[in-house]
């Protein structure tokens, strides 16, 4: 019986795309430590090559956007839980307030534990949208880290079951009290995770008739 024909591989090819690949990860770590040591304005794309141990020219190379794209990479992966707490939250029907709640406390911890970095972002999504207004370009750092969009889909859940306040728009209470929890982590550095918690809970709640 025959169990197919073996695929060839080039060595070469298989050698370049082990390096490509190391050259990403080297970047993307290179990235997480410069921004949260240096902040998103004291961080150049050069330094981050520099110490990835690439060129310029392969950094952009690897991430077309530059800065911008290599800090949303760099931090997509923090928010992954928060979109995996609200699947789970939907398609087991759990009660939208408990789910909200937890969402909230879960968000406020992870970024309190990586507060530096948080700050970078911040700082880079205020900077591009100065610049250039409305996310269009999939590398921008606001599409690649859409940090209101888990609280926006717990929202209108909540609508859809008549519990929370279905007069408001679901997008613009979660942009509003999003952007408002990752400003009181900015400007609150000394209060813990908890703290922040239940002050966003506090000032969001209310709003949605709870």
């Amino acid at each position: 019986m025959s169990l197919g024909r073996r695929v060839h591989v080039d060595p070469r090819q298989r050698s370049g795309q082990t390096k490509r690949e190391r050259s990403r990860n080297a970047l993307v770590n290179a990235a997480i430590t410069v921004f949260a040591e240096r902040g998103w304005h004291g961080s150049r794309l050069e330094d981050i090559a520099r110490a990835a141990g690439v060129s310029v020219p392969t950094a952009y190379n690897h991430f077309p956007g530059g800065k911008q794209e290599l800090m949303g990479v760099a931090y997509a992966p923090l928010i992954e839980p928060f979109f995996e707490a609200v699947e789970a939250a939907i398609t087991t029907l759990r009660d939208p307030l408990k789910a909200i709640t937890q969402l909230i406390h879960q968000m406020c911890t992870i970024m309190r534990a990586h507060q530096a970095l948080t700050a970078a972002l911040v700082s880079a999504v205020s900077d591009q949208t100065a610049r250039v207004g409305a996310p269009t370009d999939p590398g921008d750092v606001r599409n690649l880290v859409p940090t209101t969009a888990p609280l926006i889909q717990l929202i209108q859940y909540g609508q859809d079951l008549d519990i929370f306040n279905t007069q408001l728009d679901a997008k613009e209470v979660g942009a509003y009290h999003g952007n408002g929890l990752l400003l009181r982590l900015l400007t609150r550095p000394n209060e813990t995770a908890e703290e922040t918690a239940g002050f966003v809970l506090s000032q969001m709640l209310p709003a949605l008739g709870i």
